[in-house]
């Protein structure tokens, strides 16, 4: 992607791979609290599958605000019951 940047933008280029860069694999490659490297690739699956539920939960309507935070606990609560 840099290459990108650098035929657009060679000042660009350069904040990407000096700062951007080492920031975005900080996060994909994380280290664990047992000093073991892990491969630990960050998805958006997660966030995507409680999204749905939520949705399905509330029949992908609009709520008024109480509902919505009460339907929002029961579905944390089934998740932690079922933890």
């Amino acid at each position: 992607m840099a290459a990108e940047f650098q035929a657009v933008l060679p000042v660009l280029a350069d904040h990407f791979n000096r700062h951007i860069e080492p920031v975005i694999w900080q996060f994909i490659f994380e280290q664990r609290l047992t000093n073991q490297w892990v491969c630990q690739r960050w998805t958006n699956n997660g966030c995507e599958s409680i999204n749905h539920m939520f949705k399905l939960f509330i029949a992908w309507r609009p709520r008024r605000l109480l509902e919505l935070v009460n339907c929002l606990y029961k579905v944390v609560d089934m998740q932690l019951a079922n933890l």
